[in-house]
């Protein structure tokens, strides 16, 4: 077969964002199967080209684009059933899905191996994905002659995924795609990464994602390292192999995951079952967003990038299940899930889940916002403005360290600067340690103030130029005083103030605590903390459920002293994001 018209083009363009998915959940079950702590620089390798891959994938949608194609990525063959063969492949060999090993890494060179030197495009049954892409170019180059550069990249520009479209970490750039030159610009991007400069270079022309002082090998001769246990460096070739500083490869410090697991394997409502479904169903999310990034709605990849490293949660939440064999452990089987089915699978419980030096965990479609407080001409904080939802799938991760370059979500900076998360606040029941305001005169008052200050984020609500709360009770008996003094109190974020009403307005002293009407959501403050309302459950690393309160105030800057909840450090560093 060959690129002979717009429509084949269009199909093999749609192929290459098929066989660049079909290497996704190899490297992630490979990734996410290393236990904390261990194969550190190996992880780095997997994450870097996995990364990459991601890449690959949006210059051959922008392509696809370009030319008035329509990438579809929510549709049931797209996630191929392991063990596969890549699409479209000489079938020569299967790509499993299994833990980090020595197989699966040699399975990964074989895909990753660079064409060899004169070896004829292939546009089916290719050998490499060098053959593949050079056809694409053939076809690109040939058809921009037959119609015109004009007619053939006639796409909408406003569906090229951009810089500015999501913050991509990984090594490479991402091309918007025009014209004959920035296709083969794009084109060039994939193979590069993918094989080196040339045949005869192993260097691909990038800084390395985790270490910019050094520069970057080709997949091939970066996977090559894991297997030798030791790094290129200047000077090597592909024929002298890796010379340069060694590292340790631990095969056994990984989840001893089922290869090619199937939910199948597992009685419908077992633990493993249930886990396997959540996570096929938040993977199955992430594409149909993806869809619709790529297809004229390029804010919502903001949202799919935010809710990759919530799917490396569930997935080590699958690998701490037994598999049922005695030996082997149950893993993620990356199953499709249809669009009707995805609604009863996401009916889970509103929760925030800590993980150990780790993101927020968000479970249950929680709605996500940012907001911003409102100033008076004298610098006081007068109320809260919500400035805009923030797009987000069912589950997804929002950053705890502070250093993610996706910010609010979590993109694993946590694991690069060996964030220390340690939950050091108090877990007492919040009324164990409140103190009640009392102005000094004692005003005969049915309002009662309660302050617990070691949940202070100091917001600054609680004061302004004319005195402070406690100053405001001795006159609370003034009933604009009191309204003065509630409003102080509903705006302060963390619940660190909270108020009671004698609500006979007697002597009986029958107060009652009273609460704002806050919808069950999370807040990102800019420049601070998390704000989360609505007595949504919350649970600690250990697994411990904490106290369910209506407003809470959650560190986001990393250096909180009171973790996990604000105590408003990110004043004195000056915290952005």
């Amino acid at each position: 077969m060959t690129i002979r018209d717009i429509d084949s083009l269009r199909k093999h363009l749609q192929w290459a964002i098929q066989i660049e998915h079909t290497t996704f959940p190899p490297y992630l079950c490979a990734l996410y199967s290393i236990k904390d702590g261990h194969n550190r620089e190996a992880a780095e390798i997997l994450c870097s080209v996995f990364m990459e891959e991601m890449l690959h994938m949006t210059l051959a949608a922008n392509i696809l684009n370009a030319i008035g194609g329509s990438p579809q990525f929510d549709k049931p063959d797209f996630i191929a059933t392991y063990p596969a063969y890549l699409p479209h492949s000489d079938r020569s060999f299967q790509v499993p899905l299994g833990k980090f090993s020595r197989p699966v890494i040699d399975t990964m060179i074989k895909f990753e191996k660079p064409e060899t030197e004169g070896a004829p495009p292939e546009d089916d049954n290719y050998q490499t994905f060098g053959q593949f892409y050079d056809a694409i170019e053939n076809g690109l180059i040939q058809l921009s002659k037959e119609l015109g550069q004009e007619h053939l990249f006639c796409g909408d520009p406003g569906r090229q995924i951009l810089d500015d479209s999501f913050n991509y970490a990984g090594s490479g750039r991402i091309i918007a795609v025009t014209d004959l030159g920035s296709a083969l610009e794009a084109l060039e991007e994939i193979i590069e990464q993918g094989e080196g400069f040339d045949h005869a270079s192993i260097w691909d022309g990038d800084q390395n994602m985790f270490h910019h002082e050094r520069n970057e090998v080709g997949h091939y001769f970066r996977l090559n390292q894991i297997v030798h246990g030791r790094y290129y460096k200047p000077g090597d070739t592909p024929q002298s192999g890796p010379t340069g500083k060694t590292f340790e490869v631990d095969w056994d410090a990984v989840y001893n995951m089922k290869i090619n697991p199937r939910s199948s394997d597992y009685p419908v409502g077992s633990d493993a079952e249930v886990a396997m479904t959540q996570f096929n169903t938040a993977y199955s999310e992430m594409l149909g967003t993806m869809q619709k990034a790529f297809n004229g709605e390029p804010e919502k990849l903001y949202a799919s990038i935010g809710s990759m490293m919530e799917l490396k949660n569930l997935a080590i939440d699958l690998m701490k299940l037994p598999s049922g064999d005695g030996k082997t452990c149950a893993g993620p089987s990356f199953e499709y899930i249809a669009p009707e089915h995805r609604v009863a699978s996401n009916t889970s419980q509103a929760i925030i889940k800590i993980n150990k030096d780790g993101p927020y965990r968000i479970q249950g479609d929680i709605a996500l916002n940012r907001k911003e407080p409102v100033y008076s001409e004298f610098d006081e904080p007068l109320t809260w403005h919500k400035m805009n939802a923030i797009q987000t799938l069912p589950n997804y991760a929002l950053c705890r360290c502070g250093k993610s370059h996706n910010k609010p979500f979590c993109d694993g900076s946590h694991a690069r600067i060996n964030f220390d998360g340690t939950e050091t606040a108090d877990t007492r029941p919040t009324a164990e340690h409140q103190k009640v305001i009392e102005g000094s005169n004692n005003a005969e008052t049915n309002l009662r103030v309660k302050s617990d200050s070691g949940l202070c984020a100091h917001a600054r609500f609680c004061f302004n130029r004319f005195g402070n709360l406690k100053q405001m009770m001795t006159s609370a008996d003034d009933v604009r005083i009191q309204n003065q003094v509630i409003a102080m109190v509903e705006r302060c974020p963390s619940g660190a103030l909270t108020y009671e009403i004698n609500v006979d307005n007697d002597t009986s002293n029958d107060y009652q605590e009273v609460e704002p009407d806050l919808p069950t959501a999370i807040a990102v403050i800019t420049d601070g903390p998390l704000w989360v309302t609505g007595d949504i459950r919350i649970e600690r690393a250990d697994g411990q459920p904490m106290e369910i309160r209506n407003r809470v105030t959650l560190c986001r800057c990393g250096h909180s002293t009171n973790k996990p909840f604000c105590d408003g450090t990110h004043n004195k560093i000056d915290f952005t994001g």
